[in-house]
């Protein structure tokens, strides 16, 4: 089982990305923010971060940030060995350019297809 943190300012994305989720058997406590500061207030809020490992999915187009910089910060803070980076959007090109060079472990677009998100939150699954 994987808890997950959604990252991302579209409270409406936020609520798709959450049912989609939810239809997984491996999904855990699902954790949402808009904003990186407010990711990190919630990790640092988790008791034994190192007990259940983490999903990091996170927009790339935040409000006031770039959602490469907040992963940046969420790695540096807590590393690499208990969590799982994916990066989100809805610009394809943005998200593979992002992806070479963060090293960031998948990426979703946001495609929104509850039967293509399904394929690619079974085959994330699959990569933890």
């Amino acid at each position: 089982m994987f808890d997950i943190l959604v990252i991302d300012n579209s409270t409406s994305d936020r609520v798709i990305i959450k049912m989609m989720l939810e239809r997984h058997s491996q999904t855990g406590v699902i954790l949402e923010c808009s904003s990186g500061s407010e990711a990190m207030n919630l990790l640092a809020e988790r008791e034994n971060p190192a007990m259940v490992p983490l999903i990091v999915l996170c927009d790339l187009n935040l409000d006031s940030e770039l959602g490469s910089d907040v992963i940046q910060m969420i790695r540096k803070t807590y590393g690499k060995e208990h969590y799982f980076y994916v990066l989100m959007s809805g610009e394809r090109y943005h998200l593979r350019e992002f992806r070479e060079k963060l090293h960031v472990d998948a990426i979703l677009e946001k495609m929104f297809d509850i039967e293509d998100w399904d394929r690619e939150i079974a085959r994330m699954y699959n990569n933890v």
